[in-house]
């Protein structure tokens, strides 16, 4: 019906209130950064609402690439590879920054690998120490976010990849899983 073309690769798309959402940025299977940082909103008819690039958002740097997107409540929340997340009104507007905890306590940024989000209550991700990090950057642990906090923790080995059900978050490593449950203290 209609096409675009982005200056990056396309990391991942949202649907949401008849406006389609595009964001650029991505990593290679060894885990190099592919550069992007732009997020489009579309509506259905292939017209552009709004554009922002969080490399150069109002003179300001912010991140190089999106990990992940997700609607909810009427704002776009979009999860940069520093880990922080950057929360956007409908007219493309940057509201709020939510800072990485990840981010603050390695000093250092951490790479994002694998987002992903249950139902409109939960996202989650793996995360990289891009410091401490092998060749092929293994994620080391994992982080919750429920649209009001964050909850981060490091993995006794690798995450290969994250699955999320319901309010579960499960962990798969190489020799086994590890598992967090929204309200339960683990």
């Amino acid at each position: 019906m209609w096409n675009v073309t982005t200056r990056y690769a396309i990391s991942d798309f949202e649907y949401s209130n008849n406006t389609l959402f595009f964001s650029t940025g991505g990593t290679e299977p060894g885990g190099t950064l592919i550069t992007g940082g732009d997020i489009y909103a579309f509506s259905l008819n292939g017209s552009l609402k709004w554009h922002i690039n969080l490399r150069n958002y109002e003179g300001k740097f912010y991140d190089w690439g999106i990990a992940g997107m997700k609607a909810h409540n009427g704002d776009l929340y979009v999860v940069g590879y520093t880990g922080r997340i950057y929360i956007i009104d409908s007219k493309g507007k940057l509201k709020k920054i939510v800072a990485s905890p990840v981010y603050k306590r390695l000093k250092t940024p951490s790479l994002i690998k694998g987002v992903k989000v249950a139902k409109d209550d939960l996202i989650a991700f793996a995360y990289l120490d891009i410091k401490t990090s092998s060749l092929f950057r293994k994620a080391k642990g994992i982080c919750v976010y429920d649209f009001g906090n964050f909850k981060c923790w490091r993995t006794k080995e690798p995450v290969s990849k994250i699955l999320v059900w319901d309010k579960w978050v499960i962990g798969e490593g190489i020799d086994g899983v590890c598992a967090w449950r929204r309200g339960v203290n683990q």
